[in-house]
C-alpha cells in the first residue's frame, strides 16, 4: 500500500514538473511574440512619422482656407451658400 501511495506521488510530481515546464516554453513564446510586435509597431510608426514629415516639408498638407472663405462679404458669420 505504502508503495502505491509513493508511485502516485511520483507521478503527479512529474505531471507537474511538466505543467510546469510548458509553461515557462508558453511564456518565452508569449514574450518572442511580444517583441516581435512591438518591433513592428515601431517601424510602422516610424515609416509613417517619416511619410508626414515628407508630407509637411514638400506643402501637400492640406490647410483651412482662408478666414474670408466663410464670411459672406457684410461680415456676418454665416457660411457661404
Amino acid at each position: 500500500m505504502l508503495s502505491a501511495l509513493q508511485a502516485s506521488v511520483d507521478y503527479n510530481k512529474q505531471l507537474g514538473q511538466a505543467a510546469g515546464k510548458t509553461g515557462a516554453e508558453e511564456a518565452r513564446s508569449s514574450q518572442l511574440l511580444i517583441a516581435i510586435l512591438m518591433g513592428v509597431a515601431l517601424v510602422i510608426s516610424l515609416l509613417l512619422a517619416w511619410q508626414v514629415t515628407l508630407m509637411v516639408d514638400k506643402g501637400k498638407v492640406p490647410t483651412m482656407p482662408p478666414r474670408s472663405f466663410y464670411y459672406d462679404r457684410s461680415g456676418s458669420s454665416l457660411l457661404r451658400r
